[in-house]
């Protein structure tokens, strides 16, 4: 299983900060696909991860209830990490950081990736 969880937040950090890097002046349709391309790989490499992580977590522990409480606490920290990703928007439109919004965006979604990549 620690091969897959391993290639899996590799790719998954990539392919997220993918999904943010988009090459400007591209026309709706081309945008349109690039983001289905990008986000297809993304949570394709997320179940890499998230399938052999689950099940992994599931084999930590024999008894029920320890590995109810261990679930538990996983189940606690995926919704504290979506709450804290709703300020990363605000984030990209710092004039003093970025030139504009784009260019925030990409950095920003840069950064995400290589997180999410890390952990």
């Amino acid at each position: 299983r620690k091969p897959f969880i391993l290639l899996g937040a590799l790719l998954s950090g990539l392919f997220f900060a993918s999904i943010w890097w988009f090459p400007r002046g591209l026309t709706d349709v081309q945008y349109l696909i690039y983001y289905i391309v990008t986000s297809m790989l993304f949570y394709f490499a997320l179940t890499v991860f998230s399938v052999p992580w689950y099940a992994l977590g599931y084999e930590l522990a024999e008894d029920y209830d320890e590995r109810t409480r261990l679930m538990g606490f996983a189940s606690f920290i995926g919704p504290a990490g979506q709450i804290l990703a709703a300020w990363l928007y605000p984030l990209t439109q710092q004039r003093a950081l970025f030139a504009d919004t784009i260019e925030g965006v990409r950095w920003i979604g840069l950064a995400s990736g290589a997180v999410l990549a890390l952990f």
